[in-house]
This record gives structure tokens, sequence and C-alpha cells, in this order.
């Protein structure tokens, strides 16, 4: 058996952090909007349970990971 890479657990890993860490640096508004839409994506597979679902989830997480990307680089924050 050839043993795979787990993209999807990465892609959402990598989103939670970077959400985290947008969150951590946020001010008030700033920190609903993010700890909201974490909550949404977690939740989103959990309340519709179609086939489609946990795809959109893992792709809205992607999109979490490089929206908080691009908010850190804004914010002067450099990641290296």
């Amino acid at each position: 058996m050839v043993p795979q890479i787990p993209y999807r657990a990465i892609g959402i890993g990598i989103g939670l952090l970077l959400g985290i860490w947008a969150f951590f640096v946020a001010e008030t508004r700033g920190r609903i909007i993010i700890a909201s839409a974490m909550a949404g994506l977690f939740l989103f597979p959990i309340v519709i349970r179609a086939w489609w679902a946990s795809t959109a989830s893992g792709i809205g997480w992607a999109i979490l990971g490089v929206a908080s990307y691009i908010y850190l680089r804004l914010e002067g924050i450099a990641i290296r």
C-alpha cells in the first residue's frame, strides 16, 4: 500500500494556525469576523450533511488561510 499525503488535513491545519495568529493580531471587529468564519467553517459539514459539504469546508479553510496570510502581511508581520 502506497502512503498518501493528507493534503486536506494540511490545508485545514495551515488555515487554522494562520487564522489563530490573525485573530490575536486583529482588533475587535476583525476578531469577530475571524472567529465567526472559523466557527462557521467548522460547523458547516456538521449542519449540512451533504456529500459536498466537507469539500466546501476544506476549500473554505484554505481560503481562510490565504486571507489570514494577506491580512498579516498588510499588518506588517513577515512570515519567514
